[in-house]
């Protein structure tokens, strides 16, 4: 076996290819939250905030339910910047300016509904120049609005997971390593700044514990802890209150299809550290 093994390395790396390897990092869901009581709540703005032209929001989520109904996943809470999946099961990023109108709004060509697998939902813009939208390292890009314009980004108070009142439906499902950086910008069109989120097997990347990494700045919002303490804001814009019992669950690893559970090791290539999802 052994030498089976070092000969398919090797032919695999005479032929110029690469090795596809293991996770190396395995990060926490911040939580399950269950489309009713569920999210997490800030009554006032993001500390630092301004209204700006760029940004980078990253995440990783599983939906679990609520197909053919609106569910915001981030929001301000006058709706001028947030991400959605809409009634018809694709993505949509919004954001307006002061007035309000649409400045920006992007949504996914594909649909997505609810499934065991985990996404990797990764954003960016700038508002003069491009936009960028990747659902698990492919652009699913339909541009409907790029207008050179600041988004209104400072009215007070943000969510995660659910929209204060109205008949819009919480989300139903988990979500992990949220990032949310306005006033950033990369441009995911080369592969390399993709890298910075997500590994080239699909896998999730350490962004650091304040979510310095990509950039060299930490984002105002990184939500990182697991769902006991998921309000805390390991970036710089202040925590969220929990609202209800988001319930534990596993944090991704999503091709194909791994995720670390309480006691495995968490090791670089750790043996039985992972146990597949069906």
């Amino acid at each position: 076996m052994l030498r089976r093994t070092f000969l398919t390395v090797f032919l695999t790396v005479a032929a110029g290819l690469t090795l596809a390897g293991p996770p190396t990092y395995y990060p926490p869901a911040i939580g399950d939250f269950d489309g009713a009581a569920d999210y997490l709540s800030r009554g006032s703005d993001l500390t630092g905030l301004a209204d700006s032209k760029t940004g980078i929001l990253s995440l990783w989520m599983r939906i679990d339910g609520g197909d053919g109904e609106t569910r915001y996943i981030l929001r301000n809470n006058i709706h001028h910047f947030y991400l959605n999946l809409t009634t018809g099961n694709t993505f949509q990023v919004m954001g307006k300016d002061a007035v309000p109108a649409v400045k920006l709004q992007l949504t996914s060509t594909s649909t997505y509904t609810a499934s065991a697998s985990w996404l990797h939902v990764l954003v960016a813009y700038d508002m003069a120049s491009a936009s960028h939208f990747y659902i698990d390292d492919i652009d699913i890009k339909n541009e409907l609005a790029l207008v050179d314009a600041a988004l209104d980004l400072t009215p007070a108070g943000w969510t995660i997971a659910d929209i204060a009142g109205g008949s819009v439906s919480p989300f139903n499902g988990a979500i992990s390593e949220l990032y949310f950086a306005p006033n950033q910008y990369l441009d995911f069109s080369i592969e390399t700044n993709r890298r910075l989120f997500i590994d080239e097997s699909g896998y999730p990347v350490d962004l650091g514990p304040s979510g310095y990494k990509p950039t060299g700045t930490a984002p105002l919002v990184y939500m990182r802890t697991q769902f006991n303490n998921c309000g805390l804001n390991s970036g710089t814009g202040g925590d969220f209150v929990i609202q209800g019992a988001p319930a534990y669950t596993v944090g991704p690893v999503p091709f194909p299809h791994t995720t670390w559970a309480p006691g495995q090791s968490r090791g670089r290539g750790g043996r039985g550290g992972r146990s597949r999802i069906k």
